[in-house]
């Protein structure tokens, strides 16, 4: 009796989609269809015009060599291939003042990148393959209602530094040369809070600094606590993506200089820290998406 239940279900809702199918043909131009939330928010982070760039997998690990204060070995990274996973989560309604009631969402993406590490210290060569990955929240608002015409999911706020309770296990601080603007890189720069998601604070996106083409930026960064690390930096110049090992001024203070790009074509752009625990374990620890605009 049960396979025959589940035949017969399976039948009923084929016959409903096949109506569906059929009355589409005949609807108005103002009739919505609702799209399943966790493929619309997906597909808006991939293929908007302007915002994937804060989750852009390009360019966040670079080839080019860089080189460590403990030796004399070049040091090249190579991206074999990265997993892309999506967990989305919807909350609400909820009363947001001017924008009414709505829904909101909050969307992890977790890229998982199989590096390729190419060690080069004179004639010897050789490889290590590590997996880092690095984790972004995107806080998303559903804009208008089933009475509209459109109704859709805007991305609002952005996160890269994960939960509140669990802070970073180094201090990042990433300002312009004149110290006019100072980039969202500490949770106390994320001031906002979903109602339906604790924990996960966010900055929203018209707060996110605003910097100029071939602006200087000064990077740095210490451990909380006394274990080892070292810290690469990752960003888009006039060349192109580089990655770069910053300079070590002691055993807990690392510093950097990079400069964005003379003619930046990307509303947005995002500077990428990767800390490692030192050789010989040369562990990777985490990484961090460091988010800037640029007004076109």
């Amino acid at each position: 009796m049960m396979r025959i239940k589940l035949h017969l279900s399976f039948i009923g809702l084929f016959l409903v989609a096949l109506a569906l199918g059929f009355s589409s043909s005949g609807c108005d131009e103002g009739e919505v269809f609702r799209i399943l939330d966790i493929d619309e928010i997906k597909r808006y982070i991939e293929e908007a015009p302007d915002e994937p760039d804060l989750f852009r997998v390009d360019g966040l690990i670079a080839n080019t060599p860089y080189y460590l204060p403990f030796d004399s070995t070049e040091y090249r990274d190579f991206v074999d291939s990265v997993t892309r996973t999506f967990v989305v989560n919807v909350a609400g309604p909820f009363d947001f003042g001017y924008l009414g009631y709505i829904q909101e969402a909050l969307a992890t993406v977790t890229d998982c990148f199989y590096v390729r590490t190419q060690k080069v210290l004179g004639l010897d060569t050789t490889e290590l393959f590590s997996e880092r990955d690095v984790t972004r929240y995107g806080y998303f608002l559903q804009l208008g209602n089933e009475n509209n015409r459109f109704i859709g999911w805007k991305l609002w706020g952005f996160n890269s530094l994960g939960e509140s309770n669990t802070p970073a296990p180094v201090r990042l601080s990433v300002k312009t040369l004149d110290g006019k603007n100072s980039l969202a890189a500490n949770l106390g720069d994320y001031p906002h809070q979903p109602l339906g998601f604790k924990d996960f604070p966010y900055i929203k996106l018209y707060e996110i600094d605003t910097l100029k083409d071939d602006d200087t930026l000064i990077l740095n960064v210490s451990p909380r606590n006394p274990l080892g690390y070292y810290h690469l930096v990752s960003v888009v110049g006039d060349s192109g993506f580089l990655t770069e090992a910053m300079t070590r001024i002691d055993s807990v203070h690392w510093v950097d200089t990079i400069k964005t790009p003379a003619n930046n074509p990307r509303l947005w752009n995002i500077v990428f820290i990767q800390s490692f625990r030192n050789p010989p374990s040369g562990q990777y620890v985490r990484g961090w998406c460091i988010p800037y605009y640029v007004r076109q």
